[in-house]
């Protein structure tokens, strides 16, 4: 699909994107996913993109997992900030 220029203005905080994983918002060129040290989620998104790009639309909708990967992430992202937190309330010695 192709829109006019515009720049993205999520709706989160920045802390909210980043409790998200969320590192950074803004407009990618192929050449920049394809990027060697460059991690998206999924994972393979480059290769989603270029199949679009070259392809076209697939005739059905394309599963690509990040539902779990973001859930997964999620849940440790909430396991070390409690850690953190019973750790500050401990003075200092990590809780398990």
């Amino acid at each position: 699909m192709r829109t006019e220029p515009f720049e993205p203005a999520p709706e989160w905080t920045a802390a909210q994107l980043a409790a998200e994983g969320i590192a950074e918002q803004r407009w990618w060129t192929l050449d920049e996913f394809e990027a060697p040290g460059t991690v998206f989620a999924p994972r393979r998104l480059s290769e989603l993109l270029r199949d679009l790009l070259w392809d076209g639309p697939p005739p059905e909708p394309v599963d690509v997992g990040v539902w779990v990967a973001s859930w997964l992430s999620s849940v440790r992202l909430h396991a070390d900030r409690d850690r953190r937190e019973r750790a500050r309330k401990s003075g200092g010695r990590e809780a398990k």
